[in-house]
């Protein structure tokens, strides 16, 4: 007999797979948003800030990253999803 922690069998794992590409997709979405707000912030920082400038930039090109290794995660399980039976 399976543990209560163990999944049931059936369709289950698609399941996952789906529930962690919402995830995936909700988290992507989100850094692109904080991305966009943080080069926005720059058109208001006057030339004198540029060390807040330089900052921005490089927290937006983290948030950027990030965003990439979603999207490699999100294609990986839009594969498996598609070879699910």
């Amino acid at each position: 007999m399976a543990s209560s922690d163990e999944p049931p069998t059936g369709r289950q794992p698609e399941l996952d797979l789906g529930a962690e590409l919402r995830l995936v997709n909700a988290e992507r979405s989100e850094l692109l948003r904080a991305s966009r707000e943080l080069r926005g912030e720059l058109s208001d920082l006057g030339p004198a800030d540029a060390a807040e400038r330089a900052a921005l930039i490089t927290q937006a090109e983290e948030l950027e990253a990030f965003v990439a290794e979603l999207e490699r995660r999100r294609d990986a399980l839009l594969e498996k999803l598609q070879m699910s039976p």
